[in-house]
């Protein structure tokens, strides 16, 4: 087959380009990701009548029934290539990920119901080779509903790399999803098991921070909510798994709504979470987050959680001030009280007020009227006794205090016992942080691992995204060039909408066929156009978030193409 052939073929059948998996062979090991190429596996017979056939091999099948099928293997480079080729077992990841198993782990479903007549193949450059392969259900022992695995390729390298001074093992896979439902009672059926909010620093979701922003952050005043919500798949088929969150504040007011949040797949009796961020809560106040997650057919689950957003560290600095300054008054009546016997007396007579009295002494007369406990107006009589001061109390005290080694001792060790006790808090708060990064370094890794098919899934899908939105640019402009204006519209045409501009470019013949996202209706394509219809915006949802010709808006990944400037990146 022609090359162009080929690499259409892989974008159209959702093959799946991954990340590799790389071990280490001398001292430790290492993971590195690389793109396998225009190198792939597809279902060889998709049915079209049965969605996603031509990206999965799905079968419904009997106890003891045996079926025959083939798998497309592409190589549509310009060199020659080997591949191992073996059925495995499939899971779902913690966020809801579909993720084949290794090879050497033990099969006990899908992956042991797979049969090929080969474990290598070669495949030449430029080149499709069909594989056939047979699936037998077990006659007993096999449970009703839905079962998962993958028929991967594992391309097989001559020699070892060398990166970093180590010499690792390349070992890359590519899969292709396979499902099998046996007939009986279908249950679709999903618990939200959990659901709760956890205060974090807005800091880790901001692009640029600024001075100011570190010293409100440090204050508490630039918070972060991130909602985690566990499910657990009751059923006895895969649900995958949409919806929306809900926040209201304290009042019933909706002051958030976080929309198309994407929660993955779950497979029964293999509970996941995830996790979705509002990085825009108040200061302050009390929210209720609802989660309304749709599964099935249209079935809803919804689950409720509470969090109150409170400056804690404010506060505490607030009361830790006052607390300060009641000391402070409370030791100053203390050293007053104990310096007193010191202190001259000036008896008042007639027309003496605390300002000229103060003035007389050179004392300030605030602080003459602290030392004599006086209040507003300060008011003071004929024959009062005023204590005079014969130099500044603190000072006073302060060489009375430190006359004594007693105190000295008692002093240092105050503050070391204090210094110590913040230390130790700032130390733990380093410490758990550094367990938190390595702990999240360690699951990231084995995310890595366990998503080796999945991601190289989203690239592929992104790609057909990317060109769908090509096509469709196309056709546009041949509407153009025969309107002389774009098609207008009103809002947003999706091609989930019954009646669009895709539909409208198809009746007109710009387009054979309106190109539907991978992962229609879920995911659509928008069209939004200027009122004049001289320019137009085409939009859709990329997966992969690390795809650079993205432009993130909150949780989601878009892909821009205008009349104008492909992926032009104007404000929202």
């Amino acid at each position: 087959m022609h090359s162009n052939k080929i690499i259409k073929a892989l974008m159209r059948g959702g093959i799946i380009t991954t990340l590799a998996l790389l071990l280490m062979i001398i001292s430790a090991y290492a993971v590195e990701a690389i793109a396998m190429g225009q190198k792939g596996i597809m279902p060889a017979n998709p049915n079209p009548d049965v969605m996603y056939s031509d990206s999965w091999f799905i079968y419904t099948m009997e106890p003891g029934e045996s079926r025959e099928d083939s798998a497309m293997i592409l190589n549509a480079t310009d060199e020659s290539a080997s591949f191992k080729i073996y059925a495995v077992d499939a899971t779902t990841t913690s966020d809801g990920s579909f993720a084949p198993l290794m090879q050497d782990e033990k099969r006990k479903d899908v992956g042991s119901w797979v049969e090929l007549p080969q474990e290598t193949i070669e495949v030449p450059a430029n080149t499709e080779m069909e594989v056939p392969f047979k699936i037998t259900i077990p006659e007993n022992d096999v449970d009703v509903g839905e079962h998962i695995g993958a028929i991967v390729i594992q391309e097989i390298l001559e020699k070892d790399v060398v990166t970093g001074g180590a010499r690792i093992s390349i070992i890359t896979r590519v899969g292709v999803r396979m499902y099998v439902t046996i007939p009986g009672e279908i249950r679709k059926e999903l618990n939200i098991t959990g659901f709760r909010g956890n205060l974090l620093s807005r800091l880790k979701y901001m692009q640029e921070v600024v001075p100011v922003d570190r010293i409100l952050d440090l204050l508490g005043l630039k918070p972060a909510v991130q909602y985690f919500i566990s499910f657990e798949n009751t059923g006895n088929v895969h649900l995958d798994l949409s919806g929306k969150v809900k926040i209201q504040n304290i009042f019933g007011r909706t002051i958030k709504s976080i929309e198309d949040v994407n929660f993955g797949i779950i497979m029964p009796d293999k509970p996941t979470s995830n996790f979705v961020n509002w990085t825009d809560p108040p200061v302050f106040g009390r929210f209720k987050a609802t989660a309304e997650v749709t599964y099935g057919d249209g079935e809803v689950a919804t689950a409720t959680a509470v969090i109150w957003v409170i400056p804690y560290r404010l506060l505490i600095l607030i009361a830790l001030i006052i607390v300060i300054f009641i000391i402070i008054r409370l030791l100053f009546q203390l050293i007053v009280a104990k310096e007193k016997s010191k202190m001259g007396i000036h008896t008042v007579i007639e027309g003496d007020t605390i300002e000229s009295i103060a003035e007389q002494y050179g004392l300030r007369w605030k602080y003459l009227a602290r030392v004599n406990k006086l209040k507003a107006p300060y008011q003071i009589k004929v024959g009062q006794e005023i204590l005079v001061p014969k130099e500044n109390l603190w000072l006073s005290f302060a060489k009375s205090f430190f006359s004594k080694k007693k105190n000295i001792i008692i002093l240092v060790a105050v503050i070391v016992v204090i210094g110590g006790a913040i230390g130790y808090y700032y130390w733990n708060i380093q410490h758990q942080e550094d367990i938190r990064v390595e702990e999240a370094a360690e699951a990231d890794q084995q995310r890595q691992q366990d998503l080796e098919v999945v991601l190289g899934e989203r690239t592929a899908a992104d790609q057909e995204r990317k060109d769908d939105l090509e096509i469709i640019k196309e056709a546009l402009e041949r509407y153009y060039e025969a309107e002389g204006q774009y098609p207008v519209v009103e809002g947003r045409s999706k091609t989930t909408d019954e009646e669009s501009v895709y539909t409208e470019l198809l009746e007109k013949g710009h387009l054979e066929e309106v190109p539907l996202d991978p992962k229609h209706p879920n995911y659509y394509y928008g069209y939004e156009s200027a009122e004049d219809g001289q320019s137009f915006e085409l939009t859709s949802i990329l997966e992969d978030g690390s795809d650079t010709e993205g432009l993130k808006i909150d949780n989601f990944v878009f892909y821009r193409v205008s009349s104008a400037e492909p992926n032009e990146e104007s404000e929202e």
